[in-house]
């Protein structure tokens, strides 16, 4: 199951359109599990190189809403 998530993932990630509103939406996700927070915070780490804005500051949303539950640093 992981395995496909992941690659659902990466998937979406990689159509440039979804990209702003999946990362909106797992700022305003609430995780449970910091395993997952972690998990979420390393595969946003490279969207903060992205040519287009709007996908840097959606990333740059889900890092704070991280850090802001204290989830990872």
């Amino acid at each position: 199951m992981a395995h496909l998530y992941n690659c659902t993932v990466s998937w979406l990630l990689s159509a440039r359109h979804l990209q702003v509103f999946i990362l909106d939406c797992l700022a305003g996700y609430d995780m449970s599990d910091p395993k997952d927070a972690e998990k979420v915070a390393e595969r946003v780490l490279p969207r903060l190189q992205h040519a287009n804005s709007a996908v840097v500051l959606s990333a740059v949303k889900v890092r704070l809403a991280l850090v802001g539950k204290g989830c990872c640093y």
